[in-house]
């Protein structure tokens, strides 16, 4: 099983939008986190119709980059 404590994190970029690449227990941890500390936050989950949504809508490219993941 992956350690996530000496996983190393990495990002992609996605039509200038950087992308957190987090496993799934790594993603609860911030998410659960960000929820015991009330901070306001919202994930998004890329997928091929974010791919071209990215690509084609400046408002889209701007939430992408709020999201916490």
């Amino acid at each position: 099983m992956l350690d996530t404590q000496t996983r190393q994190h990495h990002n992609l970029t996605v039509d200038g939008v950087t992308i957190n690449v987090l496993s799934l227990p790594e993603a609860v941890s911030s998410i659960v986190s960000a929820a015991q500390h009330g901070d306001n936050f919202s994930v998004c989950t890329l997928n091929l119709d974010h791919v071209v949504q990215l690509q084609r809508r400046p408002d889209f490219r701007a939430a992408y980059r709020r999201a916490r993941l």
